[in-house]
């Protein structure tokens, strides 16, 4: 009985302490779209991306034409010269994907770029989130713009503003 007695306060003090926590949200999609640095970065990485796209397809339609070539002459090839043009088109489409894995691999030349780019800013946001969360004293603050499935949000603890107003920005 004493162990039952024990269980249902311990119960009881973890939901009365549980119902005292302060949990609220922000929208980082809005704080972003609303910070002139981000845009820029954005912009940049945008521009960055579009250029080595452009490199790789135009790479993809030499490669294409490398096969379609080969495809109209391989009849008239000898066995040695189709080995050749088979292995000229096949160690061109490697350089062709080394080249894409470089530009847009996980270590590639975006992730980096987005990265050197992008971190300054996470981390600034990151320090009015925080900032805001001590204000209101919050224990938790939910970025609702990642977060899959929520289907209400009370607007009393949203703080996206307060992000914005903390890094000045409209």
């Amino acid at each position: 009985m004493k162990k039952l007695l024990l269980t249902i306060a311990i119960a009881l003090f973890a939901f009365a302490s549980a119902g005292a926590q302060n949990v609220g949200y922000i929208n980082t999609e809005i704080i972003l779209n609303a910070m002139p640095e981000y845009l820029k970065a954005q912009q940049e990485i945008d521009a960055a991306a579009e250029r080595y796209k452009s490199d790789i397809e135009s790479r993809m339609d030499i490669l294409d034409d490398m096969y379609k070539s080969y495809q109209s002459q391989k009849d008239r090839l000898s066995s040695s010269m189709r080995t050749q043009k088979e292995n000229e088109i096949i160690n061109y489409e490697r350089e062709v994907q080394k080249r894409q894995q470089t530009f847009f691999g996980e270590d590639g030349v975006m992730a980096k770029k987005s990265e050197t780019l992008l971190t300054p800013i996470k981390e600034k946001v990151q320090k009015a989130v925080e900032y805001v969360a001590e204000r209101h004293n919050c224990t938790m603050i939910v970025d609702i713009s990642v977060a899959a499935g929520v289907v209400y949000t009370n607007p009393k603890y949203n703080y996206t503003d307060d992000v914005k107003e903390y890094l000045n920005i409209k």
